[in-house]
């Protein structure tokens, strides 16, 4: 018997950025112990070990909240791929699904649009970095870290995505 691929028909699809998209453990890494080489009352293997997928404010506000400044911490933030890129890779295949959303923006059982969204922790500057070092266009439907009152693990990211995509 001869398996076929299995078919799936999407109608939308939210996206993680940092470890759906890019793995940037290393960068993030990096970001973390050169924080810490000016703070001796942060642990960044801690802040390392506890911290994925939080937003770096959150993250900063507990450990060093004398530094919690939005505008400062968005500015370090965006600085990540720049100073520590090197360290990050493209998760295999995700660059390349995303992209076929491209040529496939109608569902050819439905007709009904496919969309799709990036849902991230990340703010603004550094997931638009992420995407261009990936080469990945920006989706219409992009929640960044400034556009919830609530970090992940809590879903209001993936539910504001999920009600602009409908």
């Amino acid at each position: 018997i001869q398996k076929q691929p299995a078919v799936f028909y999407v109608n939308a699809a939210l996206f993680d950025c940092d470890g759906t998209l890019v793995n940037s453990t290393g960068a993030i890494s990096e970001f973390w112990k050169d924080f810490g080489k000016t703070r001796p009352h942060v642990n960044p293997e801690e802040i390392i070990r506890t911290s994925h997928g939080c937003r770096t404010f959150d993250v900063i506000a507990k450990w060093s909240p004398e530094d919690a400044i939005v505008e400062q911490v968005t500015e370090w933030e965006g600085q990540i791929p720049d100073s520590f890129g090197q360290f990050a890779k493209p998760i295999p295949g995700a660059v390349e699904l995303v992209k076929s959303f491209d040529h496939f923006s109608r569902n050819a059982t439905t007709n009904k649009e496919q969309r799709w969204a990036i849902v991230t922790s990340g703010t603004l500057p550094l997931a638009t970095k992420w995407l261009k070092l990936l080469t990945i266009q920006k989706p219409d439907c992009f929640i960044t870290a400034e556009k919830v009152t609530k970090g992940k693990p809590h879903p209001q990211g993936y539910q504001a995505a999920r009600d602009t995509l409908g």
